[in-house]
């Protein structure tokens, strides 16, 4: 819509409408007009394009594409008050591409991209595509840089040896004693693991595999005590294992010089052997890994999507996203590696290469120890010699025979006591008393009533009854294991 005036002969277009304000003429910003039914804005009219944008920049992929605004008619009635803008990829619109310049990305490659601009004012917006566009070609990518080839083949993983070394544990036990005498004796023992032997006491002595010890010239009836210590053999092997470690290829050994092994690495046992007892061993367990592996990077090529590694001349990786990756070699030595660039269009670059010593990887842990020492035991004896022979014991002598009167609490007379002593018979071994205590009713009378015992001491004490008499008097004989004394008879009392 054309806004126009009457010049009194013609319709002219309205280039611009000015308001006096009562002290100048100013520019309108907007108008309306009465249609009968609504107010309808006339004025300014939407701005009018009178030259497309134009769009410049290389058509190569990642540089930037920049707009012109284009040409728009500058009347009051018209002039744009601001613009803005979209990139297009063909006949559609590029996502957050609204400025007047746009980087062209690799999605663009082949596509033909243009611009429309769009034109504000009072009155609204009026859009207007480039009058041209440009085709983007795919950049050729740049070459990778700062490749970084190492050596990452694993160590194996950790474990453990462990070892030990024993000896035999001895056992003693004392026998019975034998050729005892009042002089001699023997002492006896059973042992296993014994190496050597000593004693103590009275039977000492040392040897090797003797259980025996007799001695002569003792004292009778002595009791003769002390200990015989066994001495085991002591070790010289030990023995281990270690656990299983991850990453292992195959395993070496380093052991003390003079010493020797066998290992089982099906059940990772070993067996150190030719040591002495209380000698020291050390033994290493070596896990090597030759599963090589090589840790790979680089920095990005320029207009770069993907990358060809090449491995010892070989192709390994095409069209690889990334810029590093993890070779599994399997081996070890020297590694070359040649990596490429790629771009979207699948063009090649030159490559950067580098070569590498891929190496075996170990996991060394140890154990040490000493050979397990001699064990030893012990057992007390006691061998007690005999008596010599016995010797019948004398008839007793001194003899003491008294009376004393019992009373009651009372003071009342119960009953009367002897007491009947001796000297102790000469003579062996233990010595028995038998006495007879003899009751009359006066000195030396008839006898009334009698009471007996036996001691190993030299006295008696016997209660009586006073119905029986207040005269007593009693005899003693002493016996042993080698006879019988005479009799003694004590006076009355």
């Amino acid at each position: 819509m054309v806004s126009k005036l009457y010049d009194g002969s013609n319709w002219k277009n309205l280039n611009g409408l000015k308001l006096w304000d009562g002290s100048a003429w100013k520019n309108s910003v907007r108008g309306w007009m009465w249609n009968g039914a609504a107010w309808k804005q006339w004025y300014p009219e939407y701005p009018i394009n009178t030259s497309a944008p134009t769009v410049s920049g290389s058509t190569t992929q990642g540089n930037t594409l920049s707009t012109t605004n284009g040409s728009w008619n500058s009347n009051l009635a018209y002039n744009p008050a601001s613009y803005s803008y979209q990139w297009r990829r063909g006949a559609s619109d590029i996502s957050g591409a609204t400025s007047s310049t746009y980087v062209t990305q690799v999605s663009d490659v082949g596509n033909e991209i243009s611009c429309r601009v769009t034109a504000t004012n009072n009155r609204g917006p009026t859009s207007q595509v480039s009058s041209n566009s440009i085709t983007i070609v795919s950049a050729l990518p740049g070459a990778p840089s700062n490749l970084s080839v190492t050596n990452a083949t694993p160590n194996p993983g950790s474990f453990t040896v462990s070892s030990s070394s024993t000896s035999p544990t001895p056992t003693i036990t004392m026998g019975g004693n034998t050729n005892v005498t009042s002089s001699t004796g023997q002492i006896n023992w059973i042992s296993s693991s014994q190496s050597s032997w000593s004693s103590t006491g009275t039977f000492s002595g040392s040897g090797s595999s003797e259980t025996s010890v007799y001695k002569s010239s003792l004292s009778a009836s002595t009791a003769y005590t002390g200990t015989v210590t066994v001495t085991g053999p002591g070790a010289t092997t030990a023995t281990g294992s270690w656990t299983l470690p991850t990453n292992v290829s195959y395993y070496s050994y380093s052991l003390t010089p003079g010493l020797s092994l066998s290992s089982n690495e099906g059940s990772r046992t070993f067996t150190i052997s030719g040591g002495s007892p209380g000698g020291f061993y050390q033994l290493f367990v070596a896990a090597w890994n030759t599963n090589g592996v090589a840790s790979i990077s680089w920095t990005a090529g320029s207009n770069a999507t993907s990358y060809d590694i090449y491995i010892n001349g070989s192709l390994w990786q095409q069209s690889y996203n990334g810029t590093s990756v993890t070779y599994n070699w399997g081996t070890t030595g020297n590694l070359t590696v040649n990596v490429r660039s790629r771009n979207s269009s699948g063009v090649e670059s030159t490559g950067v290469t580098s070569t590498v010593s891929i190496n075996q990887t170990t996991t060394q842990p140890q154990t040490t120890g000493t050979f397990a020492a001699a064990k030893t035991a012990s057992a007390n004896y006691s061998l007690t010699t005999s008596a010599p022979p016995a010797v019948a014991p004398s008839t007793p002598t001194n003899l003491v025979n008294q009376y004393s009167a019992r009373y009651d609490f009372e003071g009342n007379f119960i009953g009367p006591t002897w007491t009947g002593s001796w000297t102790a018979s000469s003579g062996t071994a233990t010595i028995t008393y038998y006495w007879t205590l003899t009751q009359s009713a006066t000195n030396g009378g008839s006898t009334t009533a009698t009471a007996s015992g036996s001691t190993t001491g030299t006295s008696f004490v016997q209660d009586m009854s006073s119905a029986n008499g207040l005269w007593a008097r009693f005899t003693v004989y002493a016996q042993n294991s080698a006879g019988t004394s005479g009799t003694a008879t004590s006076s009355w009392a």
